[in-house]
Formats: C-alpha cells, sequence, structure tokens
C-alpha cells in the first residue's frame, strides 16, 4: 500500500489507467492530479444521468473511442473492470484502488456528507467487492495494482 503522494510518482505515460474506490475515498481528486495532456479523463458519474445499468455502457463506449490513454475514475470502474474483462474490451494497464477506513467514511458523512445516505454506501461497498473479486477471478493476469491510503 501507498499513500497519495507516493502514488502520484508512479509513471503512467502511454498506458490506459482506472482509480477505484467507494464514495469519498478521494478518487476525483486523484485523478486530476494525475491526469495530463496525453489522458482522456472520464468520471464515470457523469454518466450516472443514463440509469445505473446503461451508465457503465454508455462510459465504456467512450473509452472504447478515445483516442488518447484514458484515466477513468469513479463507482462505475468496478463494474466497467468486470464487464471488460468478462467482454474482452476494456483492460486498463494500471488500477489505482483508493481504500479509507469505515471510520474515516463514517467520520466524512457524519461531517461532510449526507449521513442518512452511509447504510447505502456500505451496502454498495459490499457489492463492489463482490464485483472486483468476479473481476479478478475472471483475468488471468492482472494489471498493475496499486492499493492508495486515504485515511485523511
Amino acid at each position: 500500500m501507498v499513500n497519495i503522494n507516493e502514488a502520484l510518482k508512479i509513471n503512467i505515460a502511454s498506458k490506459d489507467v482506472i482509480i477505484i474506490g467507494c464514495p469519498g475515498s478521494g478518487k476525483t481528486y486523484f485523478a486530476n492530479k494525475i491526469n495530463d495532456i496525453h489522458h482522456s479523463l472520464i468520471h464515470t458519474d457523469d454518466y450516472i444521468k443514463h440509469g445505473f445499468v446503461n451508465s457503465m455502457y454508455e462510459a465504456l463506449n467512450d473509452v472504447i473511442k478515445c483516442n488518447n490513454n484514458t484515466i477513468v475514475e469513479g463507482v462505475q470502474g468496478y463494474r466497467l473492470l468486470r464487464h471488460g474483462a468478462r467482454s474482452n474490451t476494456y483492460n486498463p494497464d494500471i488500477v489505482f484502488e483508493l481504500v479509507i477506513s469505515n471510520d474515516t467514511l463514517i467520520e466524512l458523512y457524519d461531517s461532510k456528507r449526507d449521513y442518512d445516505k452511509l447504510e447505502f454506501v456500505m451496502k454498495m461497498n459490499r457489492a463492489n467487492d463482490k464485483v472486483l473479486r468476479d473481476y479478478k477471478s475472471i483475468v488471468n493476469n492482472l494489471p498493475e495494482w496499486h492499493t492508495i491510503t486515504n485515511d485523511r
């Protein structure tokens, strides 16, 4: 595991990157920090207007159409990884997995986000853990993987 400052030093040149993690883990912050002119940045949360199921497919279509290397971030990243592996349409070179402790997540939703959504977020985290296990069981060779701790 590395912290965000250490992860910012990892070379992403000419590589497709995906950033996954629970809501509030720092995915968007990290994506904006590593983004450069050689990558197209895709925020999967921007696609939610297409509905939960279709948003992942819409984001995947845009990733596939990109002429540049991509940085993909957002909670849909888990499903994008799994579907990409199953359909052999999306295989990033690097995965950055941002993790925060449950205590940090609770504190975040208690102080800065809607505490009433915390139970939903915890359920979503468990579902994403399952999707990630599914993904890892499908892929023969995992991409370069960096787990980033972000307990503020």
